[in-house]
């Protein structure tokens, strides 16, 4: 357990609870162990721990496993597809790639997107059935990430479209081809969140 885990269980235990099992209850605590349930076990050298059950629902992807495979390929490729779009763009020369506002918002969104391939790594590695916190920590996420990214490039091109509108007489062809890579960009992103969004999850049990 990391130590900002056992930080927080040690906070947790600390507080007076009027029972021996509880929900944990602290935000990040909760969050991280949502479904489980905890009891404090005292050994013969009067030592005492804490045992977690999961009694919470478990979660997986309505999918055989060539599409749960094929799934994560599309994922993969969308994602890197929208990257090199995304590059393209930034390296663009023209005018509005050097405005400080801009190169202030192509920033923030590069780091969104390495965000959402980090979510990524996690939804790959997540287990087919999944606890309540793993569906948050994947799937959610996932989608969460995805749309950050969204977001990112629409101020993107909300700005960079800005710009050339009021700099028009030194608009060129490459301004517009700019704006049209971070909107494919913008798709392929949009993509995978619309896919994730209309996978069907269903709730098993814990023997299956």
């Amino acid at each position: 357990m990391s130590k900002f885990l056992r930080r927080l269980e040690e906070n947790y235990n600390s507080a007076a609870m009027p029972s021996e099992r509880k929900v944990f209850q602290h935000k990040a605590y909760y969050k991280h162990f949502e479904g489980y349930t905890e009891k404090k076990v005292t050994d013969e050298k009067g030592r005492s721990r804490t045992i977690r059950v999961y009694e919470g629902k478990y979660y997986q992807q309505k999918l055989t496993p060539v599409q749960y495979a094929v799934l994560r390929i599309v994922y993969f490729l969308c994602m890197a597809a929208g990257v090199f779009l995304f590059w393209k763009g930034t390296i663009f020369t023209r005018d509005s790639n050097y405005v400080p506002f801009i190169i202030l918002a192509e920033s923030v969104t590069g780091l969104m997107i390495l965000w959402s391939f980090f979510v990524l790594l996690i939804y790959l590695m997540t287990p087919k059935k999944m606890t309540v916190g793993d569906y948050n920590a994947s799937s959610i996420s996932f989608c969460k990430a995805h749309r950050n990214v969204i977001i990112g490039l629409l101020v993107i091109i909300g700005f960079t479209a800005g710009y050339d509108l009021l700099h028009i007489s030194r608009s060129s062809t490459d301004d517009l081809i700019c704006i049209l890579l971070f909107l494919f960009c913008g798709i392929m992103f949009f993509a995978v969140k619309w896919l994730e969004e209309h996978i069907e999850y269903i709730i098993v049990s814990e023997a299956s």
